[in-house]
């Protein structure tokens, strides 16, 4: 069972919620180091995915005047793959420079059957509040680093300047795969003993 959340950008995985680790990324979908990123994040989720809850925030700036109601480093373009999966991220990111257009939505969601639900929501006025409130929550963790992730709410790493970097803690476990995958597994068996 999916849960779909355009601009959001939001997947959850059924399950059981009490054992499962929240995986929370936070990026700018056209942030070069986020496109890169992301490739070891698919890996993250595609290795751990009945472990974790996942769910993508944008990274941005909320005003009045711009036409979402949100402004980013990269233009309105920025926030127009309204992702509904993480499928849907990484095709968008695979040509960077049409992310946003209607032409690269439709090419990423082609096959998917909610396909006009999806694009009529991305570009209604539910797509637009999902997208605010997706950056609102981005903005209240003073997460703004694209790309960032935590995992049951504590900032895990960051990916910055083309390589993983430390947050205040040092990176914990190091900034690979593996070690995030060690990360996870050790909140889920700490989750399990809570239930």
């Amino acid at each position: 069972m999916f849960k779909w959340s355009l601009f959001a950008g939001t997947l959850l995985v059924a399950g059981s919620a009490l054992a499962k680790v929240q995986m929370n990324v936070y990026l700018m979908s056209k942030c070069p180091d986020a496109i890169r990123a992301m490739r070891d994040m698919a890996a993250v989720y595609y290795d751990n995915s009945k472990t974790l809850e996942l769910q993508f925030d944008y990274i941005g700036e909320l005003s009045n005047s711009s036409r979402f109601g949100v402004e980013c480093p990269h233009g309105d373009t920025e926030y127009g793959d309204a992702d509904t999966a993480l499928k849907y991220i990484l095709c968008q990111q695979q040509e960077p420079k049409k992310i946003g257009t209607y032409s690269q939505m439709a090419h990423c969601l082609i096959g998917n059957p909610t396909w006009l639900p999806a694009t009529q929501c991305a570009l209604g006025t539910e797509g637009i509040a999902l997208l605010q409130n997706s950056v609102r929550s981005a903005r209240e963790k003073s997460i703004r680093t694209s790309l960032t992730f935590t995992l049951d709410g504590e900032t895990r790493c960051l990916f910055n300047s083309g390589h993983w970097v430390a947050p205040e803690d040092g990176c914990p476990g190091g900034g690979s795969v593996p070690k995030f995958t060690e990360s996870i597994k050790a909140l889920e068996k700490n989750n399990r003993r809570r239930v």
